[in-house]
């Protein structure tokens, strides 16, 4: 009787997707960089409370701190978000450089991450900011000088996503099964997973004949 293999265990018998994803695998094209869509505007503001910086991955080159390491410290190492800036700037309906001084909205983006991923409140989330435990964190989002933001800051970044993420009423048709078409309002905000697809399908993780086969679902 054949055993049936987990998804993960069927990875691992592959050894040229392991080698893709290994450390030694992408080192060559690290860091990963967030594409940016063509016609992207620059952000309109030129200053910033925070200011977001790569801070590079060489610390993982000490397989002694890998046991510490959660997927989310992975993803700060292996991508740098700076062109999210000009894309995040769009979504948030920023158009002009002028009037108050924000912090860099990458800096919320990855700040937002990290509720998300340790599933926190956003109260949590801001006192484990301000613990110098988090010290490294704060510095990979860019955050400086113990100036963070507030409950309400973090509230109004998601909302004013929401606020601009409709396409004022457009619509894109898709297949479905059984010769069925259904109608799908278009969210600006998927264009986020867009680009985070083609960050890895240029990085090279999986091969033509993967995506050949890949079945995407909404």
């Amino acid at each position: 009787m054949a055993v049936e293999l987990s998804p993960i265990e069927t990875r691992a018998q592959d050894a040229d997707f392991v080698h893709r994803c290994s450390l030694t695998g992408l080192a060559s094209r690290l860091p990963l960089r967030w594409p940016i869509p063509p016609g992207t505007p620059p952000s309109p503001k030129r200053r910033y409370r925070s200011h977001y910086v790569y801070l590079g991955w060489e610390d993982l080159r000490d397989p002694t701190t890998w046991e510490h390491r959660t997927d989310f410290d992975l993803l700060l190492r292996l991508v740098d978000f700076d062109g999210l800036r000009p894309v995040l700037a769009q979504r948030l309906g920023w158009v002009s450089g002028r009037g108050w001084c924000p912090f860099d909205p990458v800096s919320m983006f990855l700040l937002q991450g990290w509720q998300i991923t340790n599933v926190w409140n956003r109260a949590k989330t801001l006192d484990h900011l301000h613990d110098p435990r988090y010290a490294d964190y704060a510095q990979r989002f860019g955050f400086e000088e113990g100036v963070f933001p507030t409950e309400g800051g973090m509230r109004y970044f998601l909302t004013a996503l929401g606020r601009n993420s409709e396409a004022t009423g457009a619509t894109i048709v898709v297949d479905w099964d059984n010769d069925r078409r259904i109608e799908v309002a278009v969210q600006y905000l998927n264009q986020l997973i867009a680009q985070s697809v083609a960050l890895i399908r240029e990085a090279g993780l999986l091969s033509p004949e993967a995506w050949q086969k890949a079945l995407l679902c909404p």
